[in-house]
């Protein structure tokens, strides 16, 4: 996704939310797409209100728990993992992970920092 098209997308999730914020899956969403451009502040506090909404939301735990590693928060980020654990497939877990793989891969190719 090209850096135009990535922050089109989150103006129109940013947009949806405004209209209802209670849809956990926009919130990961969004969060994961912010994360992509350094935003883990405003990511993380959209991964919280997606586990808020929905306790058992695991893919949203564990993408809160790579953003919180990245930042350094790593006690934190082991309770999300093993949150993301509890609630989450393991197929679903193992394509997340290739997901945040990709996306460290992408960024590092980029010259951003994972």
């Amino acid at each position: 996704m090209h850096q135009d098209d990535l922050i089109a997308a989150i103006g129109h999730y940013e947009e949806g939310l405004r209209r209802k914020d209670d849809v956990p899956t926009v919130h990961n969403k969004l969060a994961y797409l912010l994360s992509t451009q350094g935003r883990f502040g405003e990511a993380i506090d959209h991964f919280r209100r997606a586990v808020q909404l929905d306790p058992n939301y695991g893919e949203a735990y564990f993408n809160m728990a790579v953003v919180l590693e990245a930042v350094g928060e790593l006690d934190q980020a082991i309770q999300h993992y093993r949150q993301a654990l509890r609630t989450m497939p393991v197929q679903k877990l193992n394509r997340s992970e290739e997901k945040w793989v990709h996306c460290r891969s992408t960024r590092s190719k980029i010259g951003r920092p994972s």
